[in-house]
């Protein structure tokens, strides 16, 4: 891997004389609770890799790091997506009814343009499972999908070609819209979608500061004020 991104590099290099920037798409979507994510050091790893930092990495080679932020739906659906092994029947609609991230993808992968030529019809023996089980249809739509299947599965969500020209159109517009800037944002929200969600969480924020301000300063000491002796010290009076 190392040597193929230094022979992408070169012939960049060689081509147009640098690289001014670097698309990375490493990123990718993982399903699973936190009992599925630690149930074997291969989904603990994948867990781990998604929080490596990068930005500090590049930093001292004066390489400046922007994460290009879209709506969670074109983040998900343009990543790849990796399932861990569910964990049945803990996690299955009949005992658990709140609605799962596997479960939503299970319905809605299956229904996109090219899942058919995929073969994305879910998994054969748990659909076996349901038929006999009886269960809702509800359920069965929900277990019997291609992110429920015993093992980690990794897959990018069959998009068809229209689709995918759309979007790769809006990430070059989105990526070419602040290169060339000497100091880029950090974080480049893309989309209306996401421009108001971050909007609202930085409003949720902003409300509990102000309902919680007072409890934030009463920990606060002034600068003249004299230091607490440490814990377990004991004064001593002089004579």
């Amino acid at each position: 891997m190392m040597g193929e991104c230094q022979a992408v590099f070169a012939q960049a290099v060689a081509t147009f004389g640098r690289v001014d920037i670097l698309l990375c798409c490493t990123s990718q979507a993982l399903i699973g609770t936190v009992e599925e994510l630690s149930a074997s050091p291969q989904t603990l790893n994948l867990v781990r890799d998604q929080f490596e930092s990068l930005a500090f990495e590049i930093a001292p080679f004066n390489l400046k790091l922007t994460i290009v932020q879209c709506s969670i739906e074109i983040g998900i659906l343009t990543n790849l997506v990796t399932s861990v092994p569910p964990i049945f029947p803990a996690y299955s609609p009949a005992n658990n009814h709140a609605p799962l991230f596997r479960g939503i993808l299970n319905r809605l992968v299956p229904r996109l343009p090219d899942a058919v030529s995929e073969g994305l019809f879910g998994n054969t023996a748990t659909a076996n499972r349901s038929n006999e089980r009886e269960e809702s249809s509800r359920v069965s739509s929900i277990e019997n999908g291609p992110f429920s299947l015993p093992e980690v599965v990794s897959m990018h969500p069959p998009l068809s070609s229209a689709h995918l020209e759309v979007l790769v159109s809006e990430t070059v517009y989105a990526i070419t819209s602040i290169a060339g800037h000497e100091n880029p944002p950090s974080r480049h929200i893309v989309g209306q979608e996401g421009v108001a969600s971050v909007k609202e969480k930085l409003k949720t924020v902003s409300e509990e500061l102000e309902d919680f301000i007072q409890a934030s300063f009463a920990v606060d000491v002034a600068a003249d004020a004299e230091p607490m002796p440490p814990m377990g010290a004991t004064s001593q009076t002089p004579f």
